[in-house]
């Protein structure tokens, strides 16, 4: 009896001691419980975890806008799910990412972490409540930062402090693909120590292709300058081509010290919204008013960029702007053709007087272009049956608008090019002239170096059919530079019958006008040089004469410079008379001569001689037969 006794005990154990081990987890608690930003930053909640403690509360600032909520639980059988408020499922935001992502909301966001013990039955729920900041970026934006730490200032105008600094501070943004580009609308920004006297300015530039601000599109307007996030609005018809790159650039209209301001900024280089394949660039860049050139800057200015993609009904951009002149020839302008930029300018040359002009809307099918003046009064094409609209030039400026009405009937955009047209340099009672015509080159003249002994430049001209001739005036060139003691003369010479100088008739005299600026081509600033002939220069019709211009002096560098041109074209030429035929340069009193590609900038002025016309007596004399006289 003992023994079997023995065995039920040791049998009854052996059974309790297997329901034991194979008795399932009551554990639903947690062992850890983080959560961390879009950073792999940690965000902090309250109170600090307990296993035991199961309601939490945590701040998040604006730019959180997903969490990250890793749950470990404390028995490796049990199983986590996640909830929102209302008790419904969650689903992970990023399923590829470690742990568990949640989309969060401005305000109030509750997650409900839900533990099951490996029995299945017993359950216990960690409630999160994290309190986003309310976004100050537009969820519909085109590009904004907004919402980023605001750690840094930079500064923008002239320091109270440093009164010969004045800077300016530039950010680069890349538009998306829209097929038509978009409409600008404004700029946010964050300023800080602004005032109305600051001379606060926000525009857009475009960019280089080496990521530097190149030239101002938009001025946008603000009517109030104060502190904090300010909104700055994009003229109505403002507008930024697809793909392509631009700045925001803040500066200063005041110069005076003090009057400075701050622009808010970030050191992060992520973005709070973004509408599809738009992108701040790590174009940043800081200037002052005294160096050509931009600086990298770290810091990114706190901004944001607002409108909408222009759709085909409200399109009413140029996708081209051509012009060119009577012959044919492709007329440029500046800046270079940007379909967001509006204002234009180019200057042509006297002898341009009409420009045809040309401006394709994007919306071909659709918008329609008509061209008016400065008053915005219609144009009429000066040739209707040319191909492009006909623009006769006044001298001076002619703005001529080029206005594209989209095909909503309403939507409108007027590109404008001032077109300006130069003052004649031909003088009035010019009898041959070519001072109209284009720069190509610089002339030497005189004893420059040894080997260009005495350099004479010489330019063919061929007189009327005036019976009676012609009185020579003047002769005028274009001195770009003189040596000291060069010595200008100017001469008339006969010619050869081979069309060469031959001798010289008449020397004349005159003084010296250099430009006011010699590095740019001749225009404004390079007033001819006039050279007066003797009283009584004539020349004979129907005769070959030249303009010969060389040195007084033998001396080595002793020479100057005239402005040139390779042009055949003749500004101006009295009736019967010619110039250009016969262009030579050559060595001085050599009578060796060759052809020359480019001859110098000469008018020829005077008039022609007119025969009397008076048939009249002065007086009237008699002799009588005995000797006697009188008069009558």
């Amino acid at each position: 009896m003992r023994g079997a006794a023995l065995t039920l005990s040791l049998g009854a154990c052996l059974c309790t001691a297997a329901t034991a081990a194979n008795a399932t987890s009551t554990d639903a608690t947690l062992r850890a419980l983080s959560l961390k930003d879009r950073d792999g930053a940690t965000v902090a909640y309250s109170p600090g975890f307990n296993a035991a403690t199961t309601s939490y509360a945590a701040n998040a600032p604006a730019r959180v806008n997903r969490i990250t909520v890793e749950a470990t639980q404390n028995d490796d059988g049990a199983g986590v799910d996640y909830f929102d408020g209302g008790d419904q499922a969650l689903t992970d935001a990023d399923a590829v990412a470690d742990h568990f992502q949640v989309d969060l909301e401005a305000g109030a966001n509750t997650i409900k972490v839900k533990v099951t013990a490996e029995d299945t039955v017993t359950t216990a729920t960690y409630t999160l409540v994290v309190t986003r900041a309310v976004p100050m970026a537009s969820p519909d934006a085109l590009l904004s930062n907004l919402d980023e730490s605001s750690g840094v200032g930079i500064d923008v105008g002239t320091p109270a402090d440093s009164p010969n600094v004045e800077f300016t501070q530039a950010v680069r943004f890349q538009t998306g693909s829209a097929e038509r580009g978009y409409h600008l609308t404004s700029v946010k920004a964050v300023l800080a120590n602004a005032s109305a006297s600051d001379g606060v300015r926000v525009r857009i530039f475009g960019a280089r292709t080496i990521g530097t601000p190149h030239y101002s599109l938009y001025t946008l307007s603000n009517p109030i300058i104060a502190d904090g996030t300010l909104t700055f609005a994009a003229p109505t018809s403002a507008t930024l081509r697809k793909d392509a790159g631009y700045f925001v650039v803040f500066d200063s209209t005041a110069s005076d010290a003090g009057n400075d301001y701050e622009i808010r900024a970030t050191e992060s280089d992520s973005l709070n919204t973004k509408a599809a394949a738009w992108s701040l660039s790590a174009d940043r860049h800081a200037k002052n008013k005294d160096s050509a050139s931009w600086t990298t800057d770290s810091a990114v200015p706190l901004i944001e960029i607002n409108g909408d993609a222009v759709v085909q009904a409200t399109d009413a951009n140029l996708r081209a702007l051509r012009m060119r002149d009577r012959d044919g020839k492709l007329v440029t302008y500046s800046p270079y053709f940007d379909s967001a930029a509006t204002s234009y300018a180019r200057s042509v040359r006297y002898p341009v007087d009409r420009i045809t002009i040309q401006g394709t809307a994007s919306n071909a099918e659709g918008a329609t272009v008509a061209y008016v003046d400065g008053d915005d009064q219609l144009r009429t094409d000066a040739d209707a049956v040319q191909e492009g609209f006909q623009v006769d030039l006044e001298v001076g400026a002619n703005p001529i608008g080029v206005r594209v009405t989209a095909e909503d009937g309403t939507t409108t955009r007027t590109y404008t090019m001032v077109v300006t047209r130069k003052e004649t340099r031909v003088s009035q009672d010019a009898l041959a002239s070519n001072l109209d015509e284009p720069f190509s080159k610089r002339l030497y003249i005189g004893n420059l170096e040894p080997g260009k002994i005495l350099r004479a430049q010489a330019l063919g001209f061929e007189t009327g059919d005036n019976e009676a001739g012609y009185v020579l005036a003047s002769v005028k060139i274009l001195i770009w530079e003189i040596t000291h003691s060069a010595g200008v003369r100017v001469r008339i010479f006969s010619s050869t019958a081979e069309g060469d100088p031959d001798s010289s008739l008449y020397t004349l005299s005159g003084e010296v006008v250099l430009p006011t600026n010699p590095d740019l081509p001749p225009g404004d600033s390079s007033p001819a040089s006039t050279f007066g002939a003797p009283a009584n220069a004539t020349l004979e019709p129907n005769t070959r004469y030249f303009v010969v211009l060389d040195s007084r002096s033998s001396q080595l560098y002793r020479f100057y410079k005239v402005f040139g041109t390779k042009s055949d074209v003749v500004s101006r030429v009295a009736d019967g008379w010619s110039m250009n035929d016969f262009r030579h340069t050559g060595i001085r009193d050599s009578g060796v001569w060759t052809t020359a590609d480019a001859v110098p900038f000469v008018d020829v002025s005077g008039h022609a001689v007119v025969p009397s016309s008076d048939a009249t007596l002065s007086g009237l004399g008699l002799t009588w037969d005995d000797g006697g006289t009188g008069t009558d």
